[in-house]
């Protein structure tokens, strides 16, 4: 309904614009869909705003980890968030964002979301790197992403660093 009203608004003039906010509309949609565990809707939405802008870094962020924390096609998941990270960086470096000479100052949520989607593939060793990187990245101390980090821990048969892991995330 919300995408008609905006559709059907005659004083947004410009069409690009119109297509811009139903797309955002749009986006935003997933997360409620996802709240709703209805992850086929979410990730239908999500691919068709790929195919759109197939470079844009959330979308392919998004895709990735929604399909491996729910075990979907998992050949592309790593695929699509290591494409969220290059693009990313590309964005800020056009940009001119402050970083680091060496090395980009890589999005925590995106590296949250290839160190599970490595952890959801068994590539545990190679996770957690991701993980500390984006718990050192990341502002504010995150529930979510020390969870991650336990859970990787755990299957490395690592329980005293899990156990740590999980009581920063209460």
């Amino acid at each position: 309904a919300l995408i008609d009203l905006v559709d059907n608004d005659e004083e947004i003039k410009d069409k690009d614009q119109k297509v811009e906010i139903i797309d955002d509309i749009r986006y935003s949609m997933t997360g409620v869909l996802m709240e709703m565990r209805k992850v086929d809707e979410a990730t239908k939405i999500l691919e068709a705003l790929l195919k759109k802008e197939p470079d844009n870094p959330t979308f392919n962020n998004d895709l990735g980890y929604i399909w491996a924390d729910n075990n979907k096609n998992m050949d592309k998941c790593e695929q699509l968030v290591r494409k969220a990270l290059e693009e990313d960086r590309k964005l800020r470096a056009k940009a001119k964002e402050k970083v680091a000479a060496d090395e980009p100052d890589d999005n925590a949520s995106y590296l949250d979301s290839l160190g599970w989607v490595l952890f959801k593939l068994g590539k545990l060793k190679e996770a957690v790197p991701f993980m500390l990187d984006a718990i050192k990245r990341n502002k504010e101390p995150d529930a979510t992403l020390y969870d991650h980090l336990g859970d990787i821990q755990l299957e490395l048969k690592q329980p005293g660093e899990a156990r740590e892991a999980w009581k920063k995330s209460l």
